[in-house]
């Protein structure tokens, strides 16, 4: 267990899980949600601000459909992963800290059917408190077989998928590891079997 990059990582109740949890029992707590892996800089006051109050209301949201789909992706990423592809991604935590973001609908959100939406208004899915970010500035889709997409919402500042810029209201598919831009937040889109594999495998 890399004690370093569980340092680089909030909030403290995933923490506590990935330090607590077996590959299998992390998987379990987290089936059918995808993370969203927001870097966090060193004056990022409001925008902790608003992902500890998004935290607390995701602890009893509900994620997307496909639950038993999903969970099998993670499984799958976990059995593929060797040496090389977990220490790219350990250098990733390394360079930055992150805030793992579980990609839920809330209760209380707008009622966008089968989507979870991300911008800096308070009603949004996922709250990124941040002059660049627009008030509704993207949203996540997945399909029937548990693959996730982007899209921007037509947002002031756009939004990025490995450096590529993405055209207004067009889904995006997402792989394991890909880095997004939203206004200037950075983020990563990974697996909870991703996240516990890059902590907690030799």
């Amino acid at each position: 267990m890399s004690t370093k990059l569980l340092e680089s990582l909030r909030p403290t109740p995933v923490v506590k899980e990935l330090r607590a949890l077996t590959s299998e029992d992390f998987g379990s707590q987290y089936a059918g949600v995808a993370f969203l892996m927001v870097r966090i800089e060193d004056d990022a006051g409001a925008l902790l601000q608003g992902l500890d109050a998004g935290a607390v209301a995701a602890a009893t949201a509900e994620p997307l459909a496909f639950t038993t789909v999903i969970h099998s992706a993670v499984t799958r990423v976990a059995s593929q992963t060797g040496a090389a592809y977990l220490e790219a991604h350990r250098i990733r935590l390394v360079r930055g800290n992150y805030y793992v973001v579980p990609l839920r609908k809330l209760s209380d959100a707008e009622a966008f059917s089968g989507r979870i939406s991300v911008g800096r208004a308070h009603n949004k899915d996922v709250v990124l408190r941040d002059s660049s970010v627009s008030k509704f500035h993207g949203w996540f889709e997945v399909d029937g077989s548990g693959q996730y997409f982007y899209a921007d919402a037509g947002s002031k500042n756009g939004s990025l998928r490995n450096g590529n810029s993405l055209a207004p209201k067009q889904l995006s598919r997402l792989d394991v590891g890909d880095e997004l831009r939203l206004g200037s937040i950075e983020a990563l889109f990974w697996l909870p079997g991703t996240l516990w594999d890059v902590i907690r495998r030799p």
